[in-house]
């Protein structure tokens, strides 16, 4: 029986995805080739939110997604949303809620880009349909609409328009990446024709190189497309039996297997530490000092800590995170416990170019510096996301949430392994992003808790971005 209802499920799943492939709308595009040919550093604005959402979520949440867009068109140097915020505030640039071409001009000048993205979110909502007539349940359907010009700041010309929407079982985020995909898809392939064209005629200028070689994703080597990595190495970290916090179930079979994962992946060295041996002293030893002597400044640096976490509000409101070491004490958290700020000290001392939190605990005041959206990788994205810097964390939920244990497992962890077994890899290149992990875990927990735990993801430094090769 249960084997039927799974079949029923599948084919109720492929009718859906046919109808909602028949029902987006193919994008309008306007594209001036000779006004963009000579763009090359792009800063990519907050959009303008669709009408009844959050203030300031969903225009956030697109032009994060158009962000990682524009990081596939090979020639843009994209610059970061934090420090476009940190140097509007300087200038003490005050802004409405729409941007007309005149003001994108304006703050053009002020960043230092050759051109400005501005949009309109026009759709971001949640619907349903029926699973199937006779089953007595819906799926949620996200439903993303907007539009976006890019203008050139020289000439406040309108270089580029486009208006588009589609639709996702997954994710809004993953109908915006859906809705742009074309588009870029376009961009990219103009911006490779004109390198060609260039490299024919040995005419690149030496004063604007290309970020990228003019190639196409389908005649570069597997390895040409790889993270760009030396070695990998792990700390895991998992606590059952705490001395003075209430006992966990399932954190650290949930280390052991995630350790495991980390091995099939290849990691050249996983250091563990379960229960009584994840004491303050050697969390702190295991992060501070192996760490920082087992890798270099090309590896990646992996940190899995499975037990309590704890949030503590500041005299000044602010809010802290710790992580709860098994010899922790409950009336001297400060002293006994590891902040998150002290977190963020560590990954200064790890010389690893990629260091990638995964905490299997609830908490505040993470402080990220940006959130990550999704976005098809494309020819070379995978090399050149991880040739920059990045510290990255996803956490099972936020204050005041409990991790949810069940059968001996944690949730969250059980959604992250299926995510690195393939679930989150959108767009089935063999690798899974730091984006594509908290965009496939974020809903699939929230949605299996009722609401009840909500993990958070998003970046702490750097402009890089983690990536894991499946095997």
């Amino acid at each position: 029986m249960i084997r039927a209802v799974w079949h029923l499920e599948k084919y109720s799943i492929a009718l859906i995805l046919t109808l909602l492939t028949g029902c987006a709308s193919p994008p309008t595009l306007v594209m001036k080739d000779a006004a963009l040919a000579s763009i090359k550093r792009v800063a990519i604005l907050d959009f303008t939110d669709a009408p009844g959402a959050d203030a300031g979520y969903s225009g956030r949440v697109v032009a994060g997604v158009m962000t990682g867009q524009a990081l596939r068109v090979p020639s843009w140097q994209i610059s970061e949303r934090e420090r476009i915020a940190q140097i509007l505030e300087e200038q003490s640039f005050q802004r409405s809620s729409a941007v007309d071409v005149q003001t994108a001009v304006e703050i053009g000048r002020i960043l230092g880009v050759d051109a400005v993205i501005v949009g309109t979110v026009s759709q971001y909502r949640i619907g349903s349909i029926p699973f199937l007539f006779f089953l007595a349940f819906d799926k949620d359907v996200y439903r993303v609409s907007f539009n976006f010009r890019l203008i050139k700041v020289e000439t406040a010309e309108v270089c580029l328009s486009a208006d588009v929407s589609d639709t996702s079982l997954k994710s809004l985020e993953d109908a915006a990446v859906k809705a742009s995909s074309a588009v870029f898809d376009k961009i990219s392939e103009r911006d490779l024709s004109i390198a060609r064209r260039a490299s024919d005629t040995g005419a690149l200028s030496s004063a604007a190189p290309l970020e990228g070689p003019a190639v196409s994703q389908s005649n570069l080597p597997a390895a040409d497309l790889g993270p760009d990595y030396g070695r990998r190495v792990a700390v895991v970290i998992g606590i059952n039996e705490y001395a003075h916090w209430p006992v966990l179930e399932g954190a650290a079979s949930d280390a052991r297997r995630v350790a495991n994962e980390f091995r099939r992946f290849g990691f050249d060295e996983v250091i563990e530490l379960y229960d009584r041996e994840g004491t303050r002293t050697a969390i702190l030893d295991a992060l501070g000092t192996d760490l920082s002597e087992k890798t270099g400044s090309n590896d990646l640096a992996v940190i899995y800590f499975a037990g309590h976490g704890q949030t503590e509000t500041l005299s000044s409101g602010k809010k802290r995170g710790y992580v709860i070491p098994v010899d922790s004490d409950p009336s001297r958290v400060f002293a006994t416990a590891i902040s998150m700020d002290t977190l963020r000290d560590l990954s200064d001392r790890i010389p690893a170019k990629h260091i990638y939190y995964v905490m299997d605990s609830c908490y505040s005041g993470l402080g990220f510096v940006r959130g990550l959206a999704p976005t098809p990788k494309g020819a070379g994205y995978v090399r050149k996301m991880t040739s920059r810097r990045a510290v990255q964390m996803i956490t099972a939920g936020g204050e005041g949430e409990e991790a949810i244990e069940a059968g001996g497992q944690g949730l969250f962890t059980a959604k992250l392994l299926e995510a690195w077994s393939g679930d989150a890899d959108f767009d089935g290149d063999g690798f899974v992003t730091a984006s594509e992990l908290g965009t496939y875990v974020k809903p699939q927990v929230s949605a299996a808790s009722d609401q009840r735990q909500t993990p958070q993801f998003g970046t702490l430094q750097g402009s890089g971005e983690v990536v894991f090769q499946l095997r």
